[in-house]
């Protein structure tokens, strides 16, 4: 019975009058112009947002990648910085006790100096002229070329010491000089 439904459809729709008629065919073609017009503004509209988008994302990543050489190089920066201040730091360590060094240095031989000094002028020529016991002049001239060799020496590290601080003065002047310009 169902069969006989279809059928009966399937034959009233073939029978019925084909009323078209040529307003109606100008009507559809005119609005299928509309249609594909409209279509092809869309497709336009579409192709420009899509390349806006592919242009924006290119710019994206051109940030991105900025963003990331600003890090690196903000991070050395850092690095450098933390460096220098370590550097600084030794630097003014090494100047402290090379000024403590440079006292002491100073007192000694200012001592050795006031030992010369109680001694006379001329010690050794005294002693000769005294004409006193070989051995206590022999011990006499060893010690006054102690107390001599003594003070050389002295003078010497102090000197040495000396530079050194004017070496460690320049570098801690020349690491505060880079850390200015960072």
């Amino acid at each position: 019975m169902r069969n006989w439904i279809v059928a009966s459809l399937i034959l009233g729709i073939l029978m019925m009058p084909s009323v078209v008629t040529a307003q109606d065919a100008q009507a559809t073609a005119a609005q299928l112009e509309r249609l594909k017009r409209d279509v092809a503004q869309l497709q336009q509209r579409i192709a420009a947002r899509e390349k806006e988008r592919k242009d924006e994302q290119q710019a994206l990543a051109d940030a991105e990648r900025a963003i990331n050489r600003v890090s690196a190089e903000l991070k050395s920066l850092d690095d450098e910085l933390q460096t220098l201040n370590e550097n600084m730091q030794g630097l003014q360590s090494q100047r402290v006790s090379l000024e403590a060094a440079l006292d002491e240095r100073r007192a000694l031989i200012n001592q050795l100096i006031q030992e010369q000094y109680r001694q006379g002028r001329q010690p050794r020529l005294q002693l000769l002229l005294k004409q006193e016991d070989p051995e206590r002049l022999d011990r006499m001239l060893r010690y006054y070329d102690h107390l001599n060799a003594e003070l050389t020496q002295q003078l010497k590290t102090y000197q040495d010491q000396l530079e050194s601080l004017g070496t460690t003065r320049s570098q801690i002047w020349a690491q505060t000089e880079e850390q200015n310009l960072h």
